[in-house]
């Protein structure tokens, strides 16, 4: 496998409360037709783990205890490789066994922050985003940085389905902003 230069440039460590919604990228094959993205669904991407020392493989099972999983019921066939420039810590791709499991370890790594240690603290779990994916995210996580900060008004916005959307009591409102070549949903009032 190639390595995917922009993601790792772009760990997501400093702005982990941007990425919201585990379905975004489930559909997102659906909204730009990206075959690379729908290929490679069931990986995630491991940032912040500490390189030498423990393999990959380790750390990934350490990581995973630590959220209260069994590794050998999520990780597919040992696929776990480092990629990106050599630095301290590179990201680690993973190929999880299903969509779910992985959307169950997507849902459970905000918990790594509540672990005793310190080395949790900056551990960064995310879907593997293709190179337009990539591009997209980094632009909706800016986006909505930038909403949040002259908005008053708005209370919870999140990115939903690549796009930064407006909620109200848990239900998706209104588009606040729409990424060019994204597809427009009409939300269901409720």
């Amino acid at each position: 496998m190639t390595s995917n230069k922009e993601q790792d440039a772009a760990s997501s460590l400093e702005d982990n409360d941007a990425y919201t919604g585990h379905a975004s990228d489930e559909d997102y094959y659906d909204y730009v037709g990206d075959r690379e993205a729908y290929d490679r669904r069931a990986y995630l991407v491991f940032h912040g783990l500490p390189e030498g020392g423990m393999t990959e493989m380790h750390l990934i099972k350490w990581v995973l205890e630590a959220l209260g999983l069994d590794p050998n019921e999520y990780i597919e066939d040992e696929q776990v490789e480092r990629f990106g420039r050599r630095l301290d810590r590179r990201p680690i791709y993973v190929k999880i066994q299903t969509l779910e499991k992985r959307t169950e370890i997507l849902c459970l790594a905000k918990n790594l922050k509540r672990q005793p240690q310190p080395d949790f603290k900056i551990i960064c779990i995310e879907p593997w985003y293709s190179g337009r994916q990539l591009q997209l995210h980094q632009e909706l996580k800016k986006k909505l940085r930038e909403l949040r900060k002259r908005s008053k008004g708005f209370e919870d916005m999140r990115i939903y389905h690549w796009k930064i959307v407006q909620f109200v009591n848990g239900k998706p409102i209104l588009d606040l902003y729409i990424p060019k070549g994204i597809a427009i949903c009409n939300y269901v009032d409720y």
